[in-house]
């Protein structure tokens, strides 16, 4: 199964769609082009060769019967006065056809052999062809066996003898390749002309298209104008690329817009907390300190019962003094008071203070704006929150460092852990809304925050700001 995925993938892409539309037509073309044109060149000169040994044995026959006629003996009555083995006929064929395999046969009008020679054996269905003259006369016969062979004869002048020229397929087995010899030829020629029309096919396709996927991978990482740079190609990829680049812009004009609306949210939530921590300071403790004294006129009033009267009125005192350090320590969870007055690293001292974790500074500490502060405080709050709640962690270490460039915060616990995610939707789907706000928060500041955890190893959180942002 997996098999066929990968074969239908590759033949559905890229690679699969130029090789089905231009690879392979061309090598059928280039195929079929080779297959006829070697066919032609056989036949063509199978009949050459038909020819020219004809022309031969013309000639070979025509040699040996001025031999015989000029020779000092007359041949009429008797063929023992003349010898054929004085006549160089093995020499004038490998003069004239040098490197061939061929034998060389006369025979008497009987099938008689008179004379044979040359390297190839003649076989005995020469001597059974329909073709060989019975009397004399100046016709040439010309045969091909199914072997290849070309058989062609020639009756010698002034004689009853027949001249036989047999060629061992000198067209396929010794001159001239056989087709299934040069296939591989064929198709490495093939192969050749193919890839390199591929090459250069896919040198302005595949390298382009493959240029735009690591644009897009570049856009998804936040560089929105990494489509800006030509890919090359042809038209329609160039016209492509202009449509992400113009698509990437427009996303970063929605991005921009998004994190402006998420930080006037956040600072309309941040006026608010402000506000209620100020109602709340001035009113609601005033109004309980005010309650306080009341309680303590009425305890200094009531003689009836004045051991019952105290007892009730120290009970009250004591919900009193209670609901005060509540309220109080509701307005500094809104709106630390003594961040604007004492700044980031008084605040996370007293934050870390109350959520029984140590603390440590790295460096020379320096102010930073009002929204700069109040995010990395929102941030590290929210740190300590999910350890002290979530975490189940026994130590908690927060650490701030200053250098010149950038503003590093580590918060660290020894708790539980967790399976962590870096896809937003992810986060948003196992309602992780906290971590969703430290994430939104660092980016509203051009930060970078890190999650490092897994389960049974705690967690740690390196907030990454740099002071220039502000």
């Amino acid at each position: 199964m997996e098999v066929r995925l990968k074969i239908r993938r590759f033949f559905t892409g890229l690679w699969g769609q130029v090789f089905l539309w231009t690879l392979l037509p061309i090598m059928s073309l280039l195929m079929i082009f080779s297959f006829v044109f070697t066919n032609n060149h056989q036949e063509a000169m199978h009949n050459l060769a038909i020819e020219d040994n004809t022309e031969l044995v013309r000639t070979l026959a025509q040699m040996l019967s001025m031999q015989i006629k000029y020779s000092p003996s007359n041949l009429s009555d008797s063929t023992d006065v003349f010898s054929l083995d004085d006549v160089p006929l093995e020499q004038l064929l490998e003069d004239i056809h040098p490197d061939i395999s061929t034998a060389l046969v006369v025979v008497d009008s009987d099938g008689r052999v008179l004379f044979s020679d040359g390297s190839l054996d003649p076989g005995e269905d020469i001597l059974k062809l329909s073709y060989l003259p019975q009397s004399h006369g100046s016709n040439i016969f010309v045969s091909t066996t199914v072997q290849g062979d070309i058989i062609a004869s020639a009756p010698i002048m002034d004689t009853d003898w027949t001249l036989i020229l047999r060629e061992n397929g000198r067209l396929f087995n010794t001159q001239f390749l056989q087709f299934e010899e040069i296939i591989p030829i064929i198709l490495m020629a093939t192969l050749g002309i193919s890839f390199m029309t591929l090459y250069f096919g896919l040198n302005y396709i595949a390298r382009p298209v493959n240029i735009l996927k690591q644009y897009t991978h570049q856009i998804a990482d936040g560089e929105f104008d990494a489509a800006s740079r030509s890919a090359g190609g042809i038209r329609e990829i160039e016209e492509l690329r202009s449509a992400i680049n113009q698509m990437a812009a427009q996303l970063q004009q929605d991005q921009i817009a998004l994190q402006t609306y998420l930080g006037a949210v956040t600072g309309a939530q941040e006026e608010e907390r402000a506000r209620l921590a100020r109602e709340l300071h001035d009113d609601t403790v005033q109004d309980l300190i005010a309650l306080d004294h009341r309680v303590q006129r009425i305890q200094r009033t009531i003689k009836q019962n004045p051991d019952d009267a105290s007892q009730h009125a120290n009970v009250l005192r004591q919900m009193i003094d209670k609901a005060i350090r509540d309220v109080r320590r509701m307005c500094l969870a809104l709106r630390p008071l003594y961040l604007d007055e004492l700044g980031l690293v008084a605040s996370l001292e007293t934050l870390a203070h109350e959520t029984k974790a140590t603390f440590r500074l790295i460096g020379s500490p320096i102010r930073l704006s009002s929204e700069y502060e109040t995010t990395l405080y929102r941030i590290v709050q929210e740190a300590l929150n999910n350890a002290v709640n979530h975490a189940q962690a026994k130590q908690i270490d927060v650490e701030i460092r200053f250098d010149f460039e950038s503003i590093q915060m580590i918060v660290r616990d020894n708790g539980v852990g967790f399976k962590v995610q870096d896809d937003f939707e992810v986060l948003a789907k196992h309602r992780h809304f906290g971590l969703l706000g430290m994430h939104e928060r660092a980016q509203l500041l051009k930060g970078n925050l890190q999650i490092h955890s897994s389960p049974g190893v705690g967690t740690s959180i390196l907030i990454i700001m740099p002071i220039n942002a502000q």
